[in-house]
């Protein structure tokens, strides 16, 4: 009985944390503000002391754009250093066509770690 009790609390929880709804970017002040070259450097220096740093806090990252893609939202791709870069996939609702490749953007958005490049989520352009 007490096992099932703790289960039901515990699906709960998880339900309501998946569910919750997130703070929008635009009006949450950035924990961060540094250049994507920064940024791009101190993970591939130390990845377990950059998560500590900035992994799912609010960043607001600027530098020059390498690559816009289109598909189901906008993924902006910021020079970082070395083979490391910062790639910020815009909120869906985003509507921008500009050409924005080789101008510097003001990005923030939602640090979600290092894949291959750096993650930014649920991002807006300053």
């Amino acid at each position: 009985m007490a096992i099932g009790m703790v289960a039901v609390v515990a699906i709960s929880i998880g339900v309501y944390l998946y569910n919750k709804p997130k703070k929008d970017i635009a009006r949450v002040k950035p924990d961060f503000v540094l250049a994507a070259g920064t940024l791009t450097e101190e993970y591939s220096i130390n990845e377990q002391k950059a998560n500590q740093s900035y992994l799912g806090k609010v960043l607001q990252v600027e530098g020059t754009v390498l690559m816009v893609e289109q598909a189901e939202f906008m993924v902006i791709t910021l020079e970082g250093v070395g083979l490391c870069n910062v790639r910020a996939e815009l909120r869906k609702d985003f509507a921008g066509t500009a050409n924005l490749e080789g101008t510097q953007v003001k990005i923030k958005g939602r640090c979600t770690g290092l894949l291959l490049d750096v993650v930014l989520n649920d991002c807006i352009i300053l």
